[in-house]
């Protein structure tokens, strides 16, 4: 499924269940929050997803992967993604 923008109550969400903020919907999975103990300007945090999920390609054989972020946090927060890896495995 391609994630559009739908307008709802006059903001656009997604047309898909990506969950919200610390819990994963049925088309994203959740991995981590990025809070560090740590003070200061700049922290490097590191996720990583263990969990095996799978996904089907469209007839194209295309798939959409989303790497994105949700926060309740009412204030300006930056997040720079230095590295994203992603290991596809051909299923049978």
């Amino acid at each position: 499924m391609e994630p559009v923008k739908v307008a709802v109550n006059g903001q656009y969400r997604m047309n898909i269940d990506k969950g919200n903020q610390l819990s994963g919907g049925q088309h994203m999975t959740f991995v981590g929050n990025v809070s560090t103990p740590l003070q200061g300007y700049y922290n490097v945090v590191e996720r990583n997803n263990d969990a095996s999920f799978s996904a089907m390609t469209n007839a194209n054989g295309e798939l959409w992967l989303i790497v994105g972020t949700d926060s309740g946090f009412e204030g300006t927060t930056t997040l720079y993604y230095t590295s994203i890896t992603v290991l596809l495995t051909l299923a049978d």
